[in-house]
C-alpha cells in the first residue's frame, strides 16, 4: 500500500511539477540542450552510489547525443555536502559549474570544506567571489526549492533519476539507464 501510495504520489508530483523538474533556470543542463530526452540526477557530491555511477552517467553523456541532462544539487549528506552544492550553484556565476561539477566527483574520498576550497581554487576560480556568492539568499532558496520538490517525489536519497516522466531512485548501471533512456526516445 505504501509503495502504491508512493508511485501515485511520484506520478501527481511529476506532472504538477514539471516545470520546476526540467526547467528551473537554476539547474545546470549538460549534454545536449536541446535532446529529445531529458534525465534529471538528484545527487550529492559525498553520495558514494553518486560517484560510483558518475563515470556511467558521463559515458551515456557522450554516447547519446540527444541526450539533455539537468542537474539537481540535493545536499543530504551534512554540512560538507551543502557547502559544496552552494559552491557548486555559485560557480555558475564565473561559468565554471560543469569544471567544478567534474572536479568534486573526480574527487577520491569526502568532499570537505577545505576540499572543496581547493578543487574550487584549483579550477581557476575566483574564490572572493565564489564565497559571496555562495551567501546569496538566491542559492539557498534554489536548494530549498529542490528540497521540497524531492519531498513532493517521495525522494529521499541519492541517486534518483527521472527520465522525462519516470522516476528512478537509486544507482542504476549504464545499461539500464541507457535501456530507459532507449524506451523513452522511442515513444
Amino acid at each position: 500500500k505504501q509503495k502504491l501510495a508512493e508511485d501515485e504520489q511520484r506520478k501527481s508530483a511529476l506532472t504538477s511539477s514539471a516545470d520546476q523538474i526540467f526547467r528551473d533556470k537554476a539547474d545546470f543542463v549538460a549534454g545536449n540542450t536541446k535532446g529529445n530526452v531529458t534525465m534529471v540526477e538528484f545527487f550529492d557530491y559525498n553520495c558514494g552510489w553518486c560517484k560510483k555511477g558518475f563515470p556511467e552517467v558521463m559515458s551515456l553523456l557522450q554516447a547519446d547525443k540527444n541526450l539533455r541532462f539537468v542537474l539537481k544539487e540535493f545536499p543530504i549528506f551534512g554540512d560538507d555536502s551543502e557547502y559544496a552544492a552552494k559552491a557548486a550553484l555559485a560557480s555558475e556565476r564565473q561559468g565554471k559549474y560543469w569544471k567544478l561539477h567534474l572536479a568534486m566527483f573526480s574527487h577520491a574520498g569526502k568532499i570537505t570544506k577545505s576540499t572543496v576550497d581547493e578543487i574550487a581554487a584549483a579550477q581557476g576560480i575566483d574564490m572572493a567571489k565564489l564565497k559571496k556568492d555562495m551567501a546569496d539568499p538566491a542559492i539557498e532558496a534554489t536548494l530549498s526549492r529542490t528540497r521540497e520538490l524531492a519531498q513532493s517525489l517521495a525522494i529521499t536519497g541519492t541517486p534518483a533519476f527521472i527520465i522525462d516522466e519516470k522516476l528512478v531512485p537509486g544507482y542504476l548501471p549504464q545499461a539500464d539507464l541507457a535501456d530507459a533512456i532507449d524506451e523513452v526516445a522511442a515513444q
